[in-house]
C-alpha cells in the first residue's frame, strides 16, 4: 500500500506490474499466474502452466476455512504441484521451551496435511525451509525442527508423491521416472549432523558503541516511516 517496493523498482528502471488480489495474469498464452492475499504480509501464488496447475503457498499459514475459500474462489479441482513450509524458521521460545517448537513443528504438519487435503496435489515438493540455526546462541532451536522422516510419512499417507529437492535437482513435470530418493537422504544425513557443524560465534561489542549504533539506527527507521 506504501508502494516502497514499487517505487524502489521502478526507480531501477524496472518495469512494475502490480497484480490484484485474486487477479489471474498472463504472462503468456500457455503461463498464468495468480496472486492471492493471506492476512497482511503474506501472499501464495497459483501457477497455470500450460495444462498443469501448481501451488506456492511458501509460509502462508492457511487454516481450513481460508483453504476452502481459496479452492472455491479458484474453481481449480486439482492440482500437479504443491510447493510448501515444512518446519520453523524463527525464533520460537528459549532454550527451555522445547514444547514450543515441538508444537510449532506438529502444526507444520498438520498445515501440509490440510493442504493437500483441499488442494489434491499429484506432486507435493516441500522447499521452506532446509536451515538450520547457525549461531551459538540460536542453535538450541535445532531441537525440534521437523523431522523430514515425518514430512515425507505425511504426504504419503495423503496420496500425494513427496519430492525433497537438493540444491542443483531439477524436477521435469512431465517425466513420470523422476526419482529423487537420493536428495531425501542427503538431506536426511545433513539434519542429523547438525551438531557437528561450524556454528558462529559473535565479537562482543562495547556497550556504548552498541548505545550510539542503536540510536542512529532508530533515527533512520523513523526518517523512513515515521513514528509508530
Amino acid at each position: 500500500k506504501d508502494k516502497r517496493v514499487v517505487n524502489f523498482l521502478k526507480k531501477k528502471n524496472f518495469k512494475v506490474i502490480e497484480i490484484g488480489d485474486y487477479e489471474k495474469f498472463e504472462l503468456s498464452e500457455k503461463f498464468k499466474i495468480m496472486l492471492i492475499k493471506n492476512d497482511q504480509i503474506d501472499s501464495l501464488s497459483i501457477f497455470e502452466a500450460g495444462d498443469k496447475t501448481l501451488i506456492n503457498t511458501n509460509d502462508c499459514v492457511l487454516d481450513e476455512k481460508k483453504l476452502i475459500k481459496i479452492k472455491e474462489k479458484t474453481s481449480f479441482q486439482q492440482s500437479d504441484i504443491l510447493f510448501t513450509q515444512f518446519s520453523y524458521a524463527s525464533w520460537i521460545g528459549n532454550p527451555n521451551n522445547s514444547i514450543l517448537r515441538k508444537e510449532a513443528s506438529k502444526e507444520k504438519l498438520d498445515q501440509i496435511k490440510s493442504q493437500i487435503q483441499i488442494f489434491k496435489p499429484k506432486v507435493t515438493i516441500p522447499f521452506a525451509s532446509y536451515i538450520y540455526f547457525c549461531h551459538e546462541e540460536n542453535r538450541y532451536m535445532n531441537d525440534e525442527i521437523t523431522n523430514i522422516q515425518n514430512v515425507k510419512d505425511v504426504i504419503k499417507e495423503n496420496n500425494s508423491k513427496p519430492i525433497f529437492l537438493y540444491p542443483g535437482s531439477c524436477y521435469e513435470m512431465n517425466n513420470n521416472k523422476n526419482n529423487f530418493e537420493s536428495d531425501f537422504l542427503r538431506y536426511k544425513e545433513d539434519f542429523l549432523n547438525i551438531n557437528s557443524k561450524k556454528f558462529i560465534k559473535t565479537k562482543k561489542i562495547n556497550f556504548d558503541d552498541l548505545k550510539l549504533n542503536s540510536e542512529n539506527y532508530l533515527k533512520k527507521i523513523k526518517s523512513k516511516n515515521g513514528s509508530l
